[in-house]
């Protein structure tokens, strides 16, 4: 083997990697920041950090505001959050309305500057994060593809699915080092958003999980076809 093809081998394959676990980042925070997934997570972790006080403030708010009308309407910061009089759960309504209203809202910055500015955060749980997401995921999944187009090249016979498994098995490796990190989480942070925690990371890591068995299965087809073949 020419040392330049064993220099584009190496280019080829850092390239792959590189682009695949981009790849696979911005696909689980597309897939985090999904609205159906997401809202339970936030409106259940949001209704328990409001105060037992606050919450019979709330109850007895919208229990005068409701005498003469249906719906009553609670204002929260800079939103305005409508209650049904009929609601069996006023705090757990309050939560989800408030998420719609941050999720849905029409935020002016982009993604990296909303993250610079406190009032402004929630856009990275928000529909404009998840297009944002979802939009880089597909430029990079097609970057990917020409990336493994481009490490194939440089590769031939039983040197495919073995090059190709060895990338995907050191970009599926994460899994465990995303495990690890997780048993290190503190007790205390797991207690107050460990819902939220747990679908942030378990999203992340079965995504690289799915990369690391194709990759072992690759690796092993291409390590036994090369043995093989030395035999004959």
């Amino acid at each position: 083997m020419s040392s330049k093809r064993k220099i584009g081998q190496i280019l080829a394959g850092v390239l792959f990697t590189l682009l695949l676990s981009i790849f696979i980042l911005l696909l689980s925070f597309a897939q985090i920041t999904d609205y159906t997934k997401l809202k339970p997570h936030v409106v259940d972790l949001s209704a328990k950090q409001i105060p037992e006080a606050q919450k019979e403030q709330l109850r007895l708010f919208i229990s005068q505001n409701c005498q003469n009308s249906k719906t009553a309407e609670i204002k929260l910061g800079n939103d305005t959050v409508t209650v049904s009089c009929q609601s069996n759960d006023v705090i757990r309504e309050i939560a989800e309305n408030t998420f719609d209203n941050l999720y849905f809202r029409n935020y002016s910055c982009t993604i990296l500057d909303c993250l610079k500015n406190q009032q402004t955060m929630f856009a990275v749980f928000s529909l404009k994060a998840n297009n944002f997401f979802n939009g880089y995921a597909l430029i990079f999944a097609m970057l990917t593809v020409l990336s493994a187009v481009f490490l194939v090249y440089f590769l031939s016979g039983w040197g495919i699915p073995k090059g190709i498994g060895i990338s995907l098995v050191s970009v599926g490796i994460s899994y465990f080092i995303i495990g690890f990190a997780k048993n290190s989480i503190p007790q205390e942070i797991l207690s107050l958003a460990g819902p939220l925690i747990n679908l942030i990371i378990d999203t992340i890591a079965y995504n690289f999980l799915l990369v690391l068995i194709p990759g072992i299965i690759l690796t092993v087809i291409g390590v036994i076809g090369s043995h093989l073949s030395r035999r004959k």
